[in-house]
């Protein structure tokens, strides 16, 4: 089910015998990287909801070439996965990735937050997250980047 920023303390309310876990990302070009990091969310609890970077913060983060695949659609193709309880654009505002998720497990307080960790989180973000979420848990998969899918499509003949 989409949902909006707004709904966020009513899932939390809805489901507080439940094991809620949250993860965001771009999404762009959904792959089975992307499909793989889903479904080990999933399997950390019983709700999972996943958050969309909006267009605007996907091209400061990436580059102006991107998304490929605007925010409308990248949230109903996670919307369309089993796995996904609950899908969102993140329309928080800023364009660093750590307001905008911190924002979002406030409202929510997920009992497990599943990130593929950035070498370049601070200290003080992580100890932030532990405020409102239970765990934060790994949820990264090894495999090709949408980054490195866009390189090797733009070199095929």
């Amino acid at each position: 089910m989409i949902i909006t920023i707004d709904d966020l303390t009513n899932i939390r309310k809805i489901h507080r015998n439940n094991s809620i876990v949250y993860l965001a990302g771009t999404f762009d070009l959904l792959h089975y990287g992307h499909l793989a990091c889903i479904q080990k969310a999933k399997s950390m609890g019983d709700i999972l909801v996943v958050s969309v970077e909006t267009d605007k913060a996907t091209k400061a983060s990436k580059g102006k070439s991107r998304p490929v695949i605007g925010e409308q659609q990248r949230v109903a193709l996670i919307d369309g996965l089993r796995s996904v309880n609950y899908a969102l654009i993140n329309e928080l505002q800023g364009y660093n990735r750590y307001p905008t998720q911190l924002n979002v497990i406030q409202r929510l307080k997920p009992d497990v937050f599943a990130a593929a960790p950035h070498d370049d989180w601070a200290a003080d973000y992580l100890r932030d997250i532990q405020k409102y979420a239970k765990s934060m848990e790994d949820c990264f998969i090894p495999y090709m980047h949408t980054t490195e899918i866009i390189t090797q499509i733009k070199g095929m003949p």
